[in-house]
């Protein structure tokens, strides 16, 4: 692993050090898609025609860190975890654009990263496991909206993980997965996922601020509604937030800020819970596109909300 080579794969050459890994996906027109892992950071990702038998190799942008799990949606679109932090993202191979997105904040001991790693694509929604993260957790790409589901496994020795590696969905749509360390197979039924505690909606789908307003004016608002699905919500409800401006997933060179962190609902009321989300970027914050994963924790589920940021 440690000496880099050289492998030959027909008619053009990939660097990496060591294998080109990672899970595949075969589209209706006889295509192959895979990463080319290039440790400890970077990547490739590569198109091979079946038909045609010619590859096609795809440079990531820097910062797109160790592409590994990769699912092709409907709309041709490339689905990737970056197995070194908490991002995934989204890459258009037909104007090379890539989208990133950050999963909610690990909760595991000792975890600074959530690792997402393998991945699929089912009925509009990519499904993928945290490795770090220690959850089964599904993209709902229409509605913007991140399901995460915490697995009960928790091994002290591995973080306070069960190590979920490799997994598959069935007919019914439940998440069949391995737990490496633990000697065991989990599976998260498809009752239990569509049965979903809380829900929220947001104000607006994007944010822009700008770093060059005043001092105190480039603060930016966003409205978040929280819906219990039950009228007897034992535990408070936690606001979570994270974004795709850094590798863990933290809001580096900004700060974010509920205007209640833990929402407590009364018995028997289905009425929702308005909370406000304050964003402020530092002047170190770089210009560009990013955004912001925005959610609430129910015991073991975090329902998040993807929002758009522009930096000015």
């Amino acid at each position: 692993m440690g000496e880099e080579n050289v492998e030959s794969i027909g008619p053009i050459t990939v660097s990496s050090n060591g294998s080109n890994n990672s899970s595949n996906n075969n589209d209706n027109n006889n295509t192959v898609w895979f990463t080319a892992v290039d440790f400890p950071e970077g990547g490739k990702i590569v198109r091979f025609d079946m038909n045609k038998e010619e590859f096609e190799i795809f440079e990531l942008p820097i910062g797109s860190g160790v592409p590994i799990g990769i699912a092709e949606d409907d709309k041709g679109r490339l689905w990737i975890n970056n197995h070194a932090t908490n991002l995934f993202f989204m890459f258009d191979p037909l104007i090379e654009e890539v989208v990133q997105y950050s999963t909610s904040l690990p909760t595991s001991r000792n975890s600074t990263t959530t690792l997402p790693y393998w991945n699929t694509f089912r009925d509009g929604k990519v499904w993928f496991n945290e490795h770090e993260g220690n959850a089964m957790a599904y993209f709902d790409i229409a509605n913007s909206t991140l399901v995460e589901y915490q697995i009960p496994t928790r091994s002290e020795i591995w973080g306070n993980t069960s190590n979920a590696l490799k997994f598959a969905l069935d007919g019914e749509g439940s998440a069949w997965f391995t737990e490496w360390t633990e000697n065991k197979i989990g599976v998260l039924d498809s009752k239990k996922s569509d049965d979903l505690p809380i829900w929220l909606s947001v104000s607006k789908n994007s944010i822009i601020v700008d770093r060059k307003n005043p001092a105190g004016k480039q603060e930016e608002s966003l409205q978040i509604f929280v819906y219990p699905n039950r009228s007897n919500l034992e535990e408070p409800v936690k606001m979570t937030v994270a974004g795709s401006m850094s590798y863990l997933g933290r809001l580096w060179n900004m700060t974010g800020q509920f205007s209640k962190d833990v929402l407590y609902f009364p018995k028997e009321s289905m009425e929702p819970y308005m909370v406000t989300l304050k964003v402020k970027p530092t002047q170190d914050l770089v210009p560009g596109n990013y955004t912001l994963t925005v959610g609430a924790r129910y015991e073991s589920i975090t329902y998040s909300k993807i929002v758009s940021l522009v930096v000015k």
